[in-house]
């Protein structure tokens, strides 16, 4: 008998809220601002908490149809058969230019990057995405905003320790981007190699090189450019991921953001 698989509740929740979120007839919520005002007046314990869980799932929704709008146009055509038009993964596979095996491990790779988000957290994929990061940072704002409001809310234990470290490190983040993103061209090669990337998020090192090596193409070999492009590529991942796993495994607070349920 073979061993039953474990189910992973976080991919499980990731697709769950991604195929709400594509629908066309997806259900109307109010704004996150508006359930934050109906939080803070109402005094019914079960209203509130179903308003408290309605908040939570159009948080999803936004964070869900955020990173839809920031994937590769093969990945949102993904999503979009997958997911809004229930085609399978064999029938995706005959219609993109992806083999199956490939569509199942970008599949993974997007549930990933949801279920990170769902729990607050920015990944290094998120690293050349600045629209993840902002509306992150503003799903955060509210969400706090919420649970501050009111000193009586029924939160689990360490939460808004959580959402704050989210919030450092998500405004860590979004900084670093805009670092690179400041109007004006960048005078070192590699601002402008980052800038270029962030502009171009979907390029590869040698698609760059056209953009980034006009001048000196008759000179440099694409190998070379793309070598340089690179080196400098990692060098900003370097930097992202330091901000994203700095004190990620010490934090009692962020402890209990890996095993606790996002809706809690």
């Amino acid at each position: 008998m073979k061993p039953v698989k474990k189910t992973d509740l976080g991919l499980s929740l990731a697709s769950a809220v991604l195929r709400d979120a594509v629908q066309d007839a997806a259900l109307v919520l109010p704004s996150i601002t508006e359930l934050q005002s109906f939080v803070a007046r109402e005094v019914r314990p079960r209203i509130l908490q179903y308003y408290l869980r309605s908040q939570r799932e159009a948080i999803g929704r936004i964070l869900a149809l955020t990173l839809v709008k920031n994937i590769s146009e093969l990945e949102a055509e993904f999503v979009y058969g997958h997911y809004r038009h229930g085609r399978s993964i064999h029938y995706l596979s005959l219609h993109l230019p992806v083999q199956e095996r490939q569509l199942y491990t970008l599949n993974e790779h997007i549930l990933r990057r949801l279920s990170s988000l769902l729990f607050y957290r920015l990944t290094i994929a998120d690293a050349y995405s600045p629209n993840i990061a902002l509306n992150l940072l503003s799903v955060l704002d509210v969400r706090i905003g919420t649970f501050t409001l009111r000193a009586d809310l029924p939160i689990a234990a360490g939460l808004l320790d959580a959402l704050y470290e989210a919030r450092r490190r998500c405004r860590a983040l979004l900084s670093l981007q805009n670092r690179f993103l400041r109007d004006g061209e960048p005078e070192d090669e590699f601002s402008r190699v980052v800038k270029a990337k962030l502009e171009n998020p979907f390029q590869k090192a040698s698609e760059l090189s056209e953009i980034l090596f006009v001048g000196e193409k008759s000179e440099l070999r694409l190998t070379t450019m793309t070598d340089r492009i690179n080196a400098h590529l990692r060098r900003y991942l370097a930097m992202a991921e330091e901000i994203l796993e700095k004190n990620l495994c010490k934090s009692e607070s962020v402890q209990f953001f890996n095993t606790a349920m996002p809706y809690d």
